[in-house]
Parts: structure tokens; C-alpha cells; sequence
């Protein structure tokens, strides 16, 4: 199996800025899911960034916007 591995700077900001709003989220965890039961979050920036409780329309707006 062959596996790429990137050495450009600008994958290694993006990986950087994933990990830190999974840190983020795991940090928020608690207080997203009693403030948003049962709802899809996105989180963006540090910063829960959208909310719905209908997946189709979460998703299009995650991905379309």
C-alpha cells in the first residue's frame, strides 16, 4: 500500500486549523449537546457556526454556502 504524504505548507495549515476546531469541539462538547439537542452543529473557526435540527437542509447549507 502506498500512502502520499504532503509537505506543503498550505495542507499543513489546513490539518492544523481541522485539529484546532476539533479541539474546540471536544473542549464545547458538553454545552453544544444540552444547547442543541438533538441537532446537527457545524463548527467553523473555533465557533459553533450553524445548527438544524433537518440533515438535508444542515447539509446543504454546510456545503453550498
Amino acid at each position: 500500500m502506498y500512502i502520499e504524504i504532503s509537505e506543503s505548507k498550505e495542507d499543513f495549515e489546513k490539518l492544523e486549523k481541522l485539529k484546532s476546531n476539533f479541539d474546540w469541539f471536544y473542549t464545547n462538547y458538553e454545552e453544544l449537546r444540552s444547547d442543541y439537542i438533538n441537532q446537527y452543529v457545524t463548527v467553523k473557526e473555533n465557533r459553533r457556526s450553524d445548527n438544524d435540527y433537518d440533515f438535508e437542509k444542515f447539509l446543504k447549507r454546510a456545503l453550498f454556502t
